[in-house]
């Protein structure tokens, strides 16, 4: 709650749903810090918590990351609807980021590496974006999607200023 309360602008927030792999959650914490993002929310259980392999991957930044660990992502998804951000599940066959306006008060949500955002957490989502592809394939790495929209949420509002 501090780290939002603090803010002057919109707030930005990504939420990640049991990533696995420490160079996953590492990218993304790096990728986040870049971004602009505010806060990175990662689950207790069935996830990875940020180890050295991480603060590694995240070459520091998640010593400058507000990180938060909560025990359940739904109720933290119903929190951030009821200060006003919008939540953006992350999925296959959404709406191309690129036409979403993330210049409001944002939250992003990204799924485990094999099986994605759980369906109880994606049916609390107010919005699902996916990232156009060019040709047909599977999804992309979750850290590479999470680096293309938490941009597309920078770019979004860097618009928006002009």
């Amino acid at each position: 709650g501090a780290v939002l309360d603090s803010l002057s602008r919109p707030p930005f927030v990504v939420l990640l749903d049991r990533i696995q792999d420490p160079h996953n959650l590492g990218a993304i914490i790096r990728t986040a810090y870049g971004a602009g993002a505010d806060l990175i929310v990662i689950p207790a259980h069935d996830a990875c918590l940020v180890t050295p392999a991480v603060l590694k991957t995240s070459a520091g930044y998640a010593f400058r990351m507000p990180i938060a660990v909560e025990t359940n992502l739904s109720r933290t998804v119903a929190l951030l609807k009821e200060r006003g951000i919008w939540v953006y599940g992350a999925v296959m066959g959404g709406e191309s980021c690129f036409r979403v306006d993330f210049s409001g008060p944002a939250a992003l949500v990204f799924g485990n590496e094999g099986d994605g955002i759980r369906k109880m957490l994606l049916e609390k989502c107010d919005f699902r974006v996916s990232i156009p592809m060019a040709r047909e394939m599977d999804s992309l790495n979750v850290s590479v999607s999470a680096a293309v929209i938490a941009f597309r949420v920078l770019e979004s509002r860097a618009s928006a200023r002009v």
